[in-house]
């Protein structure tokens, strides 16, 4: 008798084998400035205001500080307490002048030319441009400011007073301190140096120009403070105008 042999059933899933999975391609990776342009792609854009408001701020208080500087200077208005602080300041000892003749130059046109040639070998291109712009702006409201409002030098109007050198046009508006305002705003991202040491930097330069002027007796504080406010306001408009206007000069 046969003995009968188990019958062993095969499936088709047995059958097949099972072939390894390939391994996922590799994802390639993205650069930094790719990255940065589709984050950029996923934010909204800045708007105007957002931007530029403290600069805005800033020139509408520039403009205000400057017109009430022209309103007294038009009416050749001579307020004690302005004399007062003049002559206290312009009574310092005389040993100081020496000292206050170099300060005073940091706000000349000649500082001025220095300081946009040596951005120039530096190449500092962008930077060029918006101070050669800048320094063009700021004596052309000087020279329509001086004639127009034609105020006298102190020497002219007040009597025992310290002349230690000697300006030929208008006193108001000051130009050195209007130069040094415009120039200290505009290379204070390029000092190298924290932003707070920055600011505290760009307010000693714009002070100490201003009191070489009155301490040398060509500006009262009224002069000093509107070319101040004239500096700041030159700075501000670049920064404020229309991006058309800063394309076709190629300005940032």
């Amino acid at each position: 008798m046969k003995k009968s042999t188990p019958h062993t059933k095969r499936t088709n899933l047995g059958s097949r084998r099972q072939l390894p999975k390939p391994p996922p391609p590799p994802v390639p990776v993205a650069s930094k400035a790719a990255v940065g342009k589709q984050l950029q792609k996923g934010k909204e854009p800045v708007s105007y205001w957002r931007r530029y408001r403290y600069f805005v701020l800033a020139f509408i208080a520039a403009l205000g500080l400057f017109a009430l500087c022209a309103f007294l200077a038009r009416r050749q208005v001579w307020v004690d307490r302005e004399i007062r602080v003049f002559r206290f300041i312009n009574s310092w000892p005389q040993s100081l002048q020496t000292i206050f003749l170099v300060i005073t130059s940091v706000g000349s046109f000649w500082s001025a030319t220095a300081i946009v040639m040596g951005a120039f070998v530096l190449r500092l291109y962008q930077l060029t441009w918006r101070l050669a712009i800048s320094v063009f702006t700021t004596y052309g409201l000087l020279v329509v400011t001086k004639e127009l409002f034609a105020r006298h030098r102190p020497e002219e109007v007040l009597n025992g007073i310290y002349v230690r050198t000697l300006e030929a046009s208008a006193a108001f508006p000051s130009a050195h301190t209007a130069v040094a305002t415009m120039l200290a705003l505009t290379l204070r991202t390029y000092i190298p140096v924290p932003t707070i040491w920055q600011w505290l930097i760009v307010l000693v330069w714009i002070g100490l120009v201003g009191l070489s002027r009155v301490y040398l007796g060509v500006h009262t504080p009224l002069d000093v403070a509107a070319g101040f406010a004239l500096g700041v306001g030159v700075v501000c408009f670049w920064r404020i105008v229309p991006t058309f206007v800063k394309r076709f000069l190629h300005i940032k």
